[in-house]
């Protein structure tokens, strides 16, 4: 009996011991899998921010952090890059700076540049406009012709910004305003007939896109022509009424009735403007949230989800176009402070 008890608590202290050591062996391997994906994370985010600092390199943003308005009588919204993106989180000790004002204000007026940057405009705004060579009935040379147009109108109204900023100076001019001989050679392109196509296009043109959007985003629920129409309608009443409470707030022809979201104060006061931001924030989620509970009574559940989440991408666009435009104007607080270059 003594000899089997013994056996027996050697055999249990040979397990135990297997068992503890089987345990060390998972918990260093835990630790090495977690050291192992905090490194990946970190990587991952490195070049994250690498291609975004890269990104900023290649392609002008807006200045003033807000969504530029397309020239004319039409209403462009953010790009489709700018309608998702997240606010920016904190840059870290490896990521590259963004080009300075100056910089970007150099790459504009740069001949060869321009050129460049004018082609990408004009790939820009043909996304922008979906379905506009069929509704004006234009050749595709005519298409061309008028994205160039349009085009040429973004990349002024983005030098003239850069030039305020650079002076210290507030952008006060209406980018939905073609400039003079802009707007004569899309009348002289367009025509009479044509052009009235073009306002009635451009009148509905927010809601086209949003339709066309959760269409994308609806994949194998597609979203029939009688729902389409009633969302649309139901779309442009809601924004006839947000821009006229909006209007309450800015005064008249102060910003684009397309995109009401997007209105700003005309004020000197930086304080009062950074606070109409902020609560036309709230205003455009109560927006969105009477459009979905409009389109609740014809859309499914699926759909309504899908167009949620349109309008939580618009309002985190919103959020981060605020918190750029505070950047900028502490940039542009700097450059008011900083004393005269010497004359000598």
């Amino acid at each position: 009996m003594p000899v089997v008890e013994l056996s027996l608590k050697g055999a249990t202290l040979a397990l135990a011991g297997a068992a503890i050591y089987l345990t060390m062996l998972v918990v260093a391997e835990r630790e090495r899998a977690t050291s192992a994906a905090e490194q990946r994370q970190s990587l991952e985010a490195r070049m994250q921010d690498l291609e975004r600092a890269h990104a900023q390199a290649i392609e002008p943003v807006s200045v003033v952090g807000s969504t530029q308005l397309a020239p004319s009588a039409r209403a462009s919204s953010p790009s489709p890059a700018a309608a998702s993106a997240a606010p920016e989180k904190p840059r870290g000790p490896y990521a590259l700076p963004g080009p300075t004002l100056q910089e970007q204000l150099a790459r504009l007026t740069d001949p060869t540049a321009r050129a460049t940057l004018l082609r990408l405009r004009q790939e820009r705004e043909r996304d922008l406009n979906p379905g506009m060579r069929q509704e004006l009935r234009l050749s595709t040379e005519e298409e061309e012709q008028l994205l160039a147009l349009l085009g040429e109108q973004d990349l002024r109204n983005e030098e003239q910004e850069l030039r305020d900023v650079i002076a210290g100076r507030r952008f006060t001019k209406d980018t939905a305003v073609l400039d003079d001989d802009v707007e004569d050679k899309l009348d002289a392109l367009l025509g009479d007939e044509r052009k009235k196509r073009w306002d009635t296009y451009q009148d509905t043109l927010p809601e086209r896109r949003s339709v066309i959007d959760l269409r994308a985003r609806l994949g194998d629920t597609p979203l029939g022509e009688a729902a389409a129409q009633q969302l649309t309608e139901a779309m442009r009443d809601e924004r006839a009424r947000f821009a006229t409470e909006t209007r309450q707030f800015t005064g008249p022809s102060s910003y684009n009735d397309s995109y009401p979201e997007y209105a700003r104060l005309k004020s000197e006061d930086l304080a009062a403007r950074l606070k109409f931001r902020e609560e036309q924030i709230a205003r455009a989620a109560d927006y969105y949230t009477r459009i979905r509970e409009r389109a609740a009574a014809f859309l499914t559940v699926q759909q309504l989800q899908r167009l949620e989440q349109i309008h939580e991408s618009k309002l985190a666009n919103l959020r981060a176009n605020l918190l750029r435009g505070r950047k900028v104007e502490e940039e542009m607080n700097k450059l008011r402070a900083a004393p005269p270059p010497s004359e000598h």
